[in-house]
């Protein structure tokens, strides 16, 4: 552990070191007008402001979920009659009926956010154009594992024993397991977004100030050091199984936004030839750690 902190400290430097040194690139051509770009950006706004709208929710039935675990953890301890846990199975109903509100409440804009009324299922596809050379980027909101279904087999399960409530402490845990990795697939897309419409806001604000090469190299020196930032929590040995799933989300989406960068620029990152990145186990974050700072301190020499 404490040689993995010793080595996070100084690939951390060299981060520090490099954020400021040029990456060669040859000159970018992306011919998109300032004014449909200006619209792109409104576009992802838009977009952002869904995903903050959702996260809320999300909350709020993280929120009442984390009552019900506590209502099961009461119910478990066994000094309770059976009349009392009839009397906390009550709550726990009415409980997951304030679940079941939450998601039917949950509108933006006139849409569900965490349904589709037209096909019945529990998720819906928002669409959000990053820019005018590409297909529609895709954003997946979904509540299938814990939806009115769900919530109905658990409390289906549950009877009043110490036994039956034990037991439901951890099928609780699944569905806040759930919610938490959907609100991370969330923090990921918001991630993605942030530096989208940052590239979007270049094309339309710095269009007219010459060359913007300078523009994207910073941008893509920015994600570079994010992704290594994920790489270096991922290995600090402080995450579990699904802290790690977490932020590997976040790290695939800026990979992605990465490449795509390079698709309409031309400019390529640090990190472009990295083959499926991992950051799922301690080791793999490890390795890729290390790869990374090699590739920032590389440049560092060049320059």
């Amino acid at each position: 552990m404490k040689k993995t902190l010793i080595s996070m400290g100084v690939v951390l430097s060299i981060v520090i070191l490099a954020a400021s040194v040029p990456v060669n690139a040859s000159q970018s051509v992306v011919p998109f007008s300032p004014e449909v770009m200006t619209m792109i950006v409104k576009n992802i706004q838009h977009t952002e402001a869904l995903l903050d709208t959702a996260q809320d929710y999300l909350n709020q039935y993280r929120d009442v979920l984390c009552e019900i675990r506590e209502i099961m953890v009461r119910g478990a301890n066994g000094i309770y009659d059976e009349g009392d846990r009839w009397n906390l199975l009550k709550k726990v109903n009415e409980c997951t009926g304030e679940c079941e509100l939450i998601l039917e409440h949950a509108w933006f804009n006139g849409l569900p956010v965490f349904s589709n009324p037209d096909t019945g299922e529990s998720f819906h596809v928002f669409p959000v154009t990053l820019s005018p050379a590409e297909t529609t980027f895709k954003i997946t909101i979904s509540s299938e594992k814990f939806n009115a279904a769900a919530l109905k087999i658990f409390t289906d399960s549950l009877k009043p024993t110490p036994l039956s409530m034990e037991k439901g402490i951890a099928k609780v845990d699944a569905l806040l397991t759930a919610v938490n990795m959907e609100a991370a697939k969330l923090e990921a897309f918001q991630s993605r977004l942030q530096y989208a419409a940052r590239f979007a806001n270049i094309l339309a604000n710095d269009a007219t100030a010459g060359s913007l090469d300078n523009f994207f190299i910073k941008l893509n020196l920015d994600i570079d050091t994010r992704l290594f930032t994920l790489a270096v929590q991922s290995a600090s040995g402080i995450y579990g199984k699904d802290d790690r799933q977490m932020l590997q989300m976040e790290f695939n989406e800026l990979f992605d936004e990465l490449k795509r960068i390079e698709k309409l620029t031309g400019i390529k990152s640090l990190f472009a030839d990295l083959k499926n990145p991992s950051l799922l186990t301690q080791k793999d974050a490890e390795e890729m750690m290390i790869l990374m700072a090699g590739k920032f301190a590389s440049i560092k020499k060049q320059n």
